[in-house]
């Protein structure tokens, strides 16, 4: 693609395929560095793109749209060597850009998956669409004589994993 981009065929690519998705990845390694190869260029779940690997996106883009929720866990070095925090784009974005917070939740087919979220850290905000004549999304079950002994609790265990066979 990159040796395409660079050659005269770039126009008609261009015009062929207005629309690419890719990983900064993807893109870094596919096309050339060149300012404004693209008209917009939009990370989703910014919270799990290091800002080191969206610079060669924003690069090639005239526009940016970062999306992201700043309430997810960000991307993580700890099980790599040398370890340490990594800064996320979304986190980056939030400094110098301006922000829309959107209320809508399209994930959770019921309130009660999203509830304690929902209170707890979007200050009830959240709009959620709960899917029509869908089956009960929590039960609670009492398991008698359940102890917690050294990290276990083989009662509700046992009772969980038949509850598991059965689905």
């Amino acid at each position: 693609i990159r040796s395409l981009f660079e050659s005269e065929a770039k126009p008609w690519i261009q015009l062929l395929k207005p629309i690419w998705l890719s990983s900064p990845f993807q893109l870094a390694s596919s096309f050339p560095m060149e300012t404004e190869l693209f008209d917009c260029c939009i990370f989703d779940e910014a919270t799990q793109i290091p800002l080191s690997n969206a610079l060669g996106a924003i690069q090639r883009s005239k526009r940016i749209v970062v999306a992201g929720d700043e309430h997810q866990m960000g991307p993580t070095s700890y099980f790599k060597a040398g370890g340490g925090e990594v800064t996320d784009l979304l986190h980056q974005a939030s400094f110098a850009w301006k922000s829309k917070t959107l209320t809508y939740h399209y994930r959770s087919q019921h309130t009660d998956l999203i509830r304690f979220s929902n209170k707890h850290f979007y200050q009830d905000k959240l709009k959620v669409f709960p899917a029509k004549n869908a089956p009960q999304a929590l039960t609670y079950s009492f398991v008698q004589g359940g102890q917690f002994i050294d990290r276990k609790n083989i009662k509700e265990a046992t009772f969980i994993a038949n509850l598991v066979s059965k689905q």
